[in-house]
């Protein structure tokens, strides 16, 4: 499956990790795939790696957001949280 984000295509891969937070929070697929590719994007610290969130119609909490890394023509989804928003 492929994903568009920062207008560029990108196979995506999920870790256990996100799989087990995807089922304890009620995160589907196609909500992850609609956070990377229309979310708001937030560049962490380390190289490659970002915070990628999104308010979701229909959910209870704020907006569910994902800690992913591009390595190379790969996007890693690392982790899924929801009730979660940068600070300014």
């Amino acid at each position: 499956m492929e994903v568009v984000f920062l207008k560029r295509k990108f196979k995506f891969v999920m870790t256990e990790h996100v799989r087990q937070r995807m089922v304890l929070r009620e995160i589907s697929l196609n909500m992850i795939v609609d956070v990377i590719e229309s979310g708001i994007v937030m560049k962490k610290s380390e190289e490659n790696k970002y915070w990628v969130y999104k308010s979701i119609s229909g959910r209870s909490d704020n907006a569910v957001s994902l800690s992913i890394a591009v390595e190379g023509p790969t996007i890693v989804v690392i982790t899924a949280l929801v009730n979660w928003r940068p600070y300014p």
